[in-house]
Order: structure tokens, then C-alpha cells, then sequence
């Protein structure tokens, strides 16, 4: 059973993506979803209560239609726990690997980049988790495809215009709040009761531990006609402006109309949601998407690689499997699966 990793959220110090190879992955199945470390670590408990669990159809419910509508239901809404990842991944240990959505006020055992903390304030972020059936050669188009879909709710719904910054974080550069908006984290189960976690981020991040949550109630029992490999794919977008966060922007600074705390999630998570469904369906048109919407293609960056390594170039193009393209300053040409890319100022 393998499990991959991908954090997402919102970088606390507004740094750019940290990412290294490994050779644990020689046919780089994973470099398109921010493949990072595929070993095992100590991760933290997740824990989600009857006491904070509540009806998706009243705190979520123009969401809870959508999922429903498209298939990706049912969604259920918490109003704390450790990780929502962490959650529907101990249920995908369990053996419970179908459709489903979780969505949280707050998150309480985030990690940041090399252990740092990372949290939230209660409503100011969408924080989302999906679950959707995928096998193997399946797991970099669901990623994309959630990534795509959550560029093109937040950038419905702003005056600015957002971006993807390779290979998953949103990000917006013009108008007058720029900065780093979210991210996406996807965790995969093969199969049920046993996991190797993966650390890999577009908001950096540690991976909680995942324990089965026999608290909650599941709407599906495991048998041999539910699927038994899945993708678990979390959405951490700021929706209210958070000061503490260098580096980063929200919703509200980039233009969205403000209507209350759970009105704007679901607004946001509802598009998200609709958005969804078509791109699961076309990879490739996804994949042009992401070309046409990159913060980074064109720019001139310094790609940060194992061992102490780097290489600079211009960023020319993503490849069909989603990895960077470089134009190397002596004029060689690079494919970038995994490594921290930073931008550069133009050559001159």
C-alpha cells in the first residue's frame, strides 16, 4: 500500500514550495503532484467528534446540492479537527474509499515547513477535503484537476486574477493585495489498513497521522464492490484577510463581496465543487488550463534540486505529465519533476 502526500493550504512564511526527488519513485508517477519524500514519518492525531459534527445540508447546503448533483458526496461539515485529509484518509484505511467531501471551520493540527506551526482562525479559510476513487496512473490527473478547479472558483469570485505557481499553489500578482491565496494536499491510499505516508507541499507541511476515526459515522460499509484505491485531495484557501500571514492574500483582499463567513465558503467551495466535475472528466484540456493560467511559465527561476544542487533558467512549458520545462542558462533544456523553484528577477 503507498500513500502520497501533498500539503496544502497556506505557507506561513509566504515562502515558495520546497520539493526534492527520490529515488523511490524511478518512474516519477508522482512528480506531477509534488512528489516529494516518499518515506515514513511521526504524525499527528487527527480527531473529529459527534460533538462538532453537523448537518452538511444546513452550514454547507448550496455545496451539499453540488456534491450530491455531480457525485463527489456526501458532504459532511465539522466544525474542528486535527486534519481533514487525516480524516477521510483513516476512513480510506478502513476500507471506505468512495465519493466524499469534509469540510472544516478550523484545523487544529496543521504543520508548516520544517516542523513550523501551521493554523488558521476559525472561518477564515476554506479548508476542504475530497475523496475521489483513483488507481495509480490516476493520481496526478485528479490532483490537477482539483487544483484547476480550485484557480477557477477563487478567480470567479475576486477582482484580481488567479494563478497557478508550479505545481500547486494559487497565487495572485496583480491588483493590491498579492500574495499566495492557497494551495492543494493529496494524500493516496492503496489499500485499506496500511499507509506510507509522503511529504510534499504546496502550502509546506508535515502530514498528521492518520488513525482510524471510529467516532464518525460513515454513510457506506467496505465490501468487495466499493473501490479500494483513492485520492484524497485537500483545498486550503484564505477567504478574510489573515495578518499574521506573510506573504499571503485572501479572498476579500482580492475583491470578493463579502456576505459572512459561511455564506463565502460556501459560495467558494460550491464553485469549486461544480468546477470539479468537468475536469475529472478531461485531463488534457486540464492540462492546458494550467499552461494558461501559470504564474510561472515565462518567468525566469532558480530551481533549488537534491544534493545540494541548483539549476536557473527560464521556465518555457509543462510537459503532458505536468512537470517543468527549463531553458537552462547555457542553453541546455531540463525537464523538472520535483525541486524548490524560486523566481528570479529578469536577466539583463
Amino acid at each position: 500500500m503507498q500513500r502520497i502526500a501533498i500539503k496544502v493550504g497556506i505557507d506561513r512564511d509566504g515562502g515558495d514550495t520546497e520539493l526534492t526527488a527520490s529515488t523511490d519513485d524511478p518512474n516519477r508517477y508522482f512528480a506531477a503532484v509534488c512528489y516529494k519524500y516518499f518515506g515514513k514519518h511521526r504524525i499527528m492525531v487527527s480527531r473529529m467528534s459527534h460533538e462538532v459534527a453537523t448537518s452538511a445540508a444546513v452550514p454547507f447546503a448550496a455545496s451539499s446540492r453540488v456534491a450530491n448533483a455531480t457525485g463527489l458526496g456526501p458532504l459532511r461539515h465539522v466544525e474542528v479537527t486535527g486534519s481533514t485529509n487525516a480524516d477521510l484518509v483513516a476512513e480510506a484505511r478502513e476500507g471506505f474509499c468512495g465519493p466524499a467531501v469534509l469540510v472544516a471551520d478550523h484545523q487544529s493540527a496543521g504543520r508548516g515547513r520544517l516542523g513550523r506551526e501551521w493554523d488558521d482562525d476559525r472561518g477564515d479559510a476554506l479548508l476542504v477535503s475530497i475523496r475521489v476513487p483513483a488507481e495509480l496512473d490516476g493520481v496526478g490527473g485528479v490532483v490537477a484537476a482539483v487544483g484547476a478547479a480550485a484557480r477557477f472558483a477563487a478567480d470567479q469570485l475576486t477582482t484580481s486574477t488567479v494563478l497557478t505557481k508550479w505545481p500547486n499553489d494559487l497565487v495572485v500578482e496583480d491588483g493590491a493585495a498579492p500574495g499566495k491565496l492557497g494551495g492543494v494536499l493529496a494524500e493516496y491510499v492503496a489499500e485499506a489498513h496500511e499507509s506510507v505516508p509522503n511529504e510534499c507541499v504546496a502550502n509546506e507541511s508535515v502530514p498528521n497521522e492518520c488513525v482510524p476515526n471510529e467516532s464518525v459515522p460513515n454513510e457506506s460499509v467496505p465490501n468487495e464492490s466499493v473501490p479500494n484505491e483513492c485520492v484524497i485531495v485537500g483545498v486550503g484557501i484564505n477567504v478574510r484577510a489573515i495578518e499574521r500571514q506573510p506573504g499571503a492574500t485572501s479572498m476579500a483582499e482580492c475583491g470578493m463581496e463579502q456576505s459572512g463567513s459561511l455564506a463565502d465558503r460556501d459560495l467558494l467551495l460550491s464553485g469549486l465543487l461544480s468546477a470539479l466535475a468537468p475536469r475529472l472528466a478531461d485531463p488534457v484540456a486540464v492540462l492546458e488550463e494550467m499552461r494558461a493560467n501559470s504564474a510561472t511559465l515565462g518567468a525566469r527561476v532558480r530551481v533549488e534540486l537534491p544534493g545540494n544542487r541548483f539549476v536557473t533558467g527560464e521556465a518555457v512549458g509543462l510537459s503532458d505529465e505536468g512537470h517543468l520545462l527549463l531553458r537552462c542558462d547555457d542553453a541546455t533544456h531540463r525537464t523538472i519533476t520535483a525541486g524548490d523553484v524560486i523566481r528570479l528577477r529578469p536577466a539583463t
